[in-house]
């Protein structure tokens, strides 16, 4: 499934729509607590789960709207279906990021963008992953992963940089340095 274009792309969309809240729940208000408390319970959270919260705490993760789960099930994918296949679709999926950082101002524009850096966060960890040897990965961060950044930094506003900050610290995380050199 993941080595077509379109696949890759519905894929793509469900993860904005993932972003979306349902506002029409209880007459369109938010939540009826004290200000504060949605914190609260986010650092409650935080100790729970380790594998699923990066970087483990909120005061290090600097966009609000990055969802690392959505990098961690794109890693996941890409580390499932093989070496060849996740460069296929690595491809695919890193093409819809690109046109989702440029989404033109929609309702859904935020999300798009937040969407493009989980896309690259989890594309970037699955292909350094699998890169064997430093010149296989310095292959994949010259010719994959640096073109996109260098792309979408130009199109994205200002407001969505955290959201790549993040994905970049999740894309590397553990890794030693020489494996994100040329990110350097």
């Amino acid at each position: 499934m993941f080595l077509q274009e379109t696949f890759c792309r519905d894929f793509g969309n469900a993860l904005v729509f993932d972003h979306r809240e349902d506002s029409s729940v209880g007459g369109g208000h938010g939540a009826q607590w004290s200000s504060g408390v949605e914190e609260i319970i986010r650092d409650a959270t935080s100790n729970l789960s380790r594998r699923t919260l990066f970087p483990f705490n909120r005061t290090s993760q600097k966009s609000r709207t990055f969802k690392v789960q959505h990098s961690q099930l794109i890693e996941s994918i890409l580390l499932a279906i093989g070496h060849d296949n996740a460069k296929t679709a690595s491809c695919f999926l890193l093409k819809q990021a690109k046109e989702l950082v440029a989404s033109p101002p929609s309702e859904d524009q935020r999300n798009q963008q937040v969407t493009s850096a989980e896309i690259f966060g989890g594309c970037a960890r699955a292909l350094i992953q699998y890169s064997n040897t430093d010149d296989e990965r310095n292959v994949i961060w010259k010719t994959m992963l640096l073109p996109f950044l260098d792309e979408a930094v130009v199109k994205m506003p200002t407001d969505i940089l955290a959201a790549f900050y993040d994905a970049c610290r999740y894309g590397i995380h553990h890794f030693p340095p020489s494996y994100f050199f040329p990110l350097l």
